[in-house]
């Protein structure tokens, strides 16, 4: 059964789409976008919510977005949770939101049974967008960097007559560094997404630009699954997870050979069985009945 509803994050109306049948399962980023890029097989597993962040609703004229940090979007994953009503569930987030999504493990890890990050670099420093930019020039096709270098002249304009749908235009442009098909147009998937593009430029301009994901990794409970995109180049290349994987207690790593930045809607079907798996794997592993 599929059920829409609303909460409040402070002042702001947020959105939760919910559908399925099994494991408790929240995804934070925008709910009208990752409820179409995860499949509907999934949903036969998985009750999973769809759970919107400020950046994903229209602006908010009495937020000051200055004020908004990671422990505020985790405060309001809490309050996602706290509507749904669940105790404990499985949480996803991809690319920028698996930075909120690793926030709120730590903070509630009594809540949080696995914990999946998906295509997202340890940081999104200076440096680290060095090496992305570096590894997309030596590595990719000729063709995609032709056909990236085409969309991002066309991206100004595009801009300028939708200023509001700046963040939505801007990944649509970046099919050819996200998608494994480098002709792929995101388009559909971007429909009707709601953006407050000065929280969006607060919160990946400044909340991740300055990020350190290892503060508070001591707090970390929950299994760690991490999937990446073997030609995925949004993100810096995977070997920077090699310098700091040792600091996380349980971290297991899967590569998809024919994905770039969202292999959960390339390559769904394996997706679909390794993310089950992984779960099984974990619940043997700790004697469990329970996800």
């Amino acid at each position: 059964m599929r059920n829409i509803r609303r909460f409040t994050a402070g002042s702001t109306p947020l959105q939760i789409i919910e559908e399925g049948e099994g494991i408790p399962t929240l995804v934070i980023g925008s709910a009208l976008y990752y409820d179409r890029v995860f499949s509907q097989s999934l949903r036969s597993s998985f009750r999973f919510a769809f759970v919107d962040h400020r950046g994903f609703a229209p602006p908010d004229p009495s937020l000051d977005v200055a004020t908004v940090t990671l422990q505020s979007i985790a405060e309001d994953v809490e309050s996602a949770r706290i509507a749904l009503g669940w105790d404990q569930f499985v949480l996803i987030g991809h690319s920028g939101h698996a930075f909120m999504a690793l926030e709120y493990a730590k903070r509630c890890p009594a809540n949080v049974t696995h914990l999946v990050l998906m295509n997202v670099s340890p940081d999104y420093h200076a440096r680290s967008q060095e090496i992305a930019n570096r590894h997309f020039e030596e590595h990719a096709e000729p063709e995609r960097r032709l056909a990236f270098q085409r969309k991002m002249e066309l991206l100004p304009a595009q801009i300028a007559e939708a200023p509001e749908r700046a963040f939505a235009l801007f990944n649509v442009a970046s099919g050819p560094k996200g998608w494994y098909d480098f002709a792929f147009d995101a388009t559909p998937l971007w429909a009707d997404v709601p953006t407050n593009m000065p929280l969006i430029d607060h919160i990946w301009g400044r909340l991740f630009h300055d990020i350190d994901i290892l503060e508070g990794v001591e707090h970390l409970k929950a299994p760690i699954l991490l999937v990446l995109g073997r030609h995925d180049y949004i993100v810096p290349p995977a070997y920077l997870w090699d310098e700091i994987r040792d600091r996380f207690l349980d971290m297991n790593t899967l590569v998809f050979e024919n994905s770039a930045h969202a292999p959960m809607y390339e390559e769904h079907e394996l997706f679909d069985r390794e993310l089950l798996r992984w779960i099984e794997v974990v619940r043997m592993r700790n004697g469990s009945e329970s996800p």
